[in-house]
């Protein structure tokens, strides 16, 4: 009787360059910057996100990454985009966000424009101002009041995020942190009657960051986009109508109810 014969497993070369490969599989090879895989989790999450449907609409439609499904999302339910408008972008790395803001505000033929800001420097996106410093930094709200001149940003979107420890409250903390600095870079470059749009990881003080957003805005929305992962603690607050600072009395009580402790679940 014969037997099938045997292939010998010989594991597949590539000679794919950087350059070659799609965006999004750029993006997580510097995310991982080439590391080797061989915890079974991170291994499961990387098949999960490749089978993502998002991840797949992103690749289809040429977005940088999924997360412009996110704003699409959140601008067909509240408006956030017109025609002719000034968006700045913090944290825009890898680019969906200001791709959407490109594709909805038209700015090349509007008089508009798109600034983003990150540390991380993505590649150029046609009709984009890109400023390459970390939005923490001292000068960054300076570079960004320089490049916007006598104009106004009609829109502030922050897409920021810390690096994650895995540890639920201390994430939460540090994204509270980041929320406040983007907070107070829109509360310098917004014009009157502006809108922001920013991401929190859900946790004690998301409350207190409201109710510290509705004393700036009329209107303060907490959505969390299909987009979104249904694991994630992500959420996102889409603020109208920016009426400017209160008075400093009050913004030092909101200010003080941002603690080191984990306060009670929202």
């Amino acid at each position: 009787m014969l037997r099938p014969r045997r292939l010998s497993r010989v594991p597949p070369s590539f000679s794919v360059s950087v350059s070659q490969r799609p965006f999004f599989v750029r993006q997580s090879v510097r995310f991982f910057g080439g590391m080797k895989v061989h915890s079974s989790h991170t291994a499961a999450w990387v098949n999960r996100h490749i089978q993502d449907e998002y991840v797949k609409r992103a690749q289809q439609d040429q977005y940088r990454s999924r997360s412009a499904y996110k704003i699409m999302q959140m601008d067909d339910r509240y408006t956030v985009f017109r025609k002719n408008q000034v968006v700045v972008d913090l944290g825009c790395y890898p680019g969906g966000f200001s791709q959407v803001a490109l594709e909805r505000c038209i700015p090349s033929q509007s008089g508009g424009k798109v600034i983003g800001i990150d540390r991380l420097k993505i590649d150029p996106l046609p009709g984009m101002v890109f400023l390459h410093t970390d939005v923490r930094k001292p000068d960054a709200t300076e570079r960004l009041l320089r490049e916007l001149g006598p104009r106004k940003a009609d829109v502030v979107l922050s897409d920021l995020a810390p690096k994650l420890i895995g540890v639920r409250q201390d994430d939460h903390l540090a994204s509270a942190e980041l929320c406040l600095h983007a907070a107070d870079i829109a509360e310098k470059i917004l014009v009157a009657d502006g809108s922001f749009v920013v991401k929190m990881f859900l946790g004690g003080q998301t409350q207190n960051y409201k109710v510290y957003l509705q004393s700036r805005f009329k209107k303060v929305h907490s959505c969390k986009p299909r987009a979104s992962r249904e694991e994630s603690p992500e959420m996102f607050f889409v603020c109208k109508g920016f009426f400017g600072r209160a008075a400093f009395s009050e913004e030092v009580q909101v200010k003080s109810a941002f603690s080191h402790r984990e306060g009670s679940p929202v």
